[in-house]
């Protein structure tokens, strides 16, 4: 793969940054220079001197096959290529600037990855998209600045915008897509009130891990991988468990307080991504030396007990899933997650307690934990 973009930032025009969000504006753009060679779907990224840009033009903008819109209403829809499926793309601002016209035409993409926008522009007039991978909880940068998605559409009419599988512009929307859908279904299960404080989601980086806040991912098409590591965020905004670090393979055991926090990651990652009523779910990329890690159906030789986090995420799965394969036992997400919401926990058999204080039937959960576990 070739290099993603050599663009300093300080060619973005400054019409846009006029309209970025405060907090990033308002840092000087007297940046270091940088480069990178980032084969996709590896685990090395090497930097060099000149700058990643932030600015990524669609690799293909064509009309949509809905035609031309009513009352001069914009109609973009953004679309990343993931294993040659086209997939909308849901929650990205978007704003199109039209000569001649002073008023900000903004809206957001739906969960087809389309925005509609109506403004008052001459039908055909081209006009300039911006859409910047940035929200209040959660923003997607190079390490600095947000990326921003450009393409030149026609005013009053619908437009697709495409970006093919393994560029820069679906790495980033991979990586958006799955923060969104964390964003939509943490809502939806157990609120936003723990969110706190903003993630930014680095790509590219050498390495995928969570830090101070901030999530490193070397690939964005890796959803699984991308996932697991958004949920160590959130794992230490809403207090779920102990901070915990050290090697880990995904099959082997070591310290309690580790296994857990890492499957608490795993689990949610599944939990995010995978169907709960599939018999036999499985992820694409994480731990490719032992791949596809199935997390309703483990491994014999896989280390046994709550000190392996391959069980403790297949541990918490067969508490909220609907496929039935020798457990009786089904809770909504929300029960488990206000079970350890504030609790830091450090172990499996930790958070079994608090599920059994907070109503969950203890016979049933010392199936599943049998199950899992093996001892």
């Amino acid at each position: 793969m070739g290099k993603f973009g050599i663009h300093l930032v300080s060619t973005i025009p400054a019409l846009l940054l006029a309209f970025a969000p405060p907090a990033l504006a308002a840092r000087s753009l007297e940046y270091w220079e940088q480069d990178l060679t980032h084969p996709v779907c590896t685990s090395s990224v090497t930097y060099s001197r000149e700058f990643v840009s932030t600015v990524i033009p669609a690799d293909l903008a064509r009309p949509a096959s809905g035609g031309t819109e009513a009352n001069r209403e914009f109609s973009v829809r953004i679309l990343r290529e993931d294993h040659g499926q086209l997939r909308g793309v849901a929650r990205i601002p978007v704003r199109l600037y039209a000569p001649g016209v002073f008023q900000r035409l903004q809206a957001e993409t739906d969960l087809d990855g389309i925005a509609r926008i109506k403004g008052s522009c001459y039908p055909g007039t081209r006009t300039f998209l911006v859409a910047t991978l940035w929200q209040p909880r959660f923003q997607v940068t190079n390490g600095l600045l947000p990326y921003q998605l450009t393409a030149e559409v026609p005013c009053g009419e619908a437009t697709e915008i495409v970006y093919r599988e393994n560029s820069a512009g679906a790495n980033v929307l991979g990586i958006w897509e799955i923060a969104a859908r964390s964003e939509r279904k943490l809502e939806a299960a157990v609120g936003l009130s723990f969110w706190k404080l903003p993630i930014e989601l680095i790509w590219p980086a050498k390495a995928d891990h969570y830090g101070s806040g901030k999530v490193h991912l070397v690939s964005g098409t890796h959803w699984d991988i991308v996932g697991h590591e958004l949920a160590h965020a959130f794992y230490a905004q809403a207090g779920l468990g102990v901070f915990a670090q050290g090697a880990h393979r995904i099959d082997e055991c070591y310290s309690p307080e580790l296994a857990f926090a890492e499957g608490w990651a795993t689990f949610f990652s599944a939990w995010l991504s995978l169907d709960l009523e599939d018999p036999d779910p499985m992820f694409e990329f994480l731990s490719p030396r032992v791949a596809p890690v199935r997390i309703e159906n483990i491994p014999q030789d896989v280390c046994q007990g709550e000190t392996n986090e391959w069980r403790v995420a297949a541990f918490f799965w067969d508490l909220v899933d609907r496929h039935e394969d020798g457990e009786n036992l089904e809770i909504p997400f929300g029960l488990l997650w206000k079970a350890l919401r504030g609790t830091r926990t450090a172990s499996a058999s930790q958070a079994r307690d608090s599920l059994i204080e907070g109503g969950v039937d203890r016979g049933k959960l010392d199936q599943v934990w049998k199950l899992d576990f093996g001892k």
